[in-house]
């Protein structure tokens, strides 16, 4: 993927661009980061960026998880012969996340945050949940699942050269990582009789509502770890046993 590179007009007088015979410099120094891939016929423009792995030497997490079930007839509250209900609540509450890189660096704080700039710890909201029911009769069954994830500050780069491009909708001032919630649903029929064997039939959808991933100022335009750029998914699977 090619990175776009500011012109010369967004450079300053304190802070300028360097010239192409400082930059040929550095690249030639054993100091630099050889994980910057650059173009080799324009030693200006970045290519790719390499991102290695770092391993926390301290990393202390805290943390509560909450998993209840409940299943019932619903010929207990007079529905006679329309099967069962299963209600079901995953959650986890983040109390602290505390890491550190190295022994010379900080102790950080990743609960509530992007940590964009890290590698060593993800995105890590203070809240996630699922809830989820399932009615079954026979052999057929409906699961929905509303899956919730509670909302982080953006701290990653904006990218803020994008609002003068031509496609100005594709760039925004975050500050907020809004919560998400999303609703997925699917039927499924077990037992069909197919080629004289049995087979199971499933018809769903992600994001059912279509609900629309937030813009961000990042380049990509959304934060796909935490929503779905896809909007509604329909699909249909067919599962066979021989």
């Amino acid at each position: 993927m090619r990175i776009f590179r500011p012109p010369q007009d967004f450079a300053t007088d304190a802070n300028p661009l360097p010239s192409l015979e400082q930059l040929t410099a550095w690249v030639a120094n054993p100091a630099s980061d050889k994980r910057i891939l650059r173009d080799p016929l324009d030693i200006a423009t970045t290519v790719r960026i390499n991102r290695s792995e770092t391993n926390a030497s301290t990393m202390l997490v805290k943390a509560w998880d909450l998993q209840a079930n409940y299943t019932f007839a619903l010929d207990d509250v007079g529905l006679s012969n329309w099967g069962n209900v299963r209600l079901g609540l995953q959650a986890t509450k983040m109390d602290s996340y505390e890491w550190q890189e190295s022994i010379l660096t900080p102790v950080r704080e990743a609960m509530g945050n992007q940590n964009n700039s890290f590698g060593a710890v993800p995105i890590i909201p203070e809240w996630r949940a699922n809830a989820s029911i399932r009615w079954a009769l026979g052999n057929h069954s409906v699961n929905t699942t509303v899956r919730y994830i509670d909302q982080v500050n953006f701290d990653a780069n904006e990218f803020s050269f994008q609002r003068f491009l031509r496609a100005e909708h594709l760039w925004t001032s975050t500050d907020v990582i809004r919560a998400w919630t999303q609703t997925d649903m699917f039927y499924t029929y077990r037992n069909l009789n197919v080629f004289d064997t049995d087979a199971t039939l499933s018809l769903g959808a992600r994001n059912l509502f279509d609900r629309e991933a937030q813009k961000t100022g990042m380049i990509a335009g959304a934060v796909s770890q935490l929503q779905s750029v896809l909007g509604r998914v329909i699909y249909a699977r067919v599962n066979i046993e021989f």
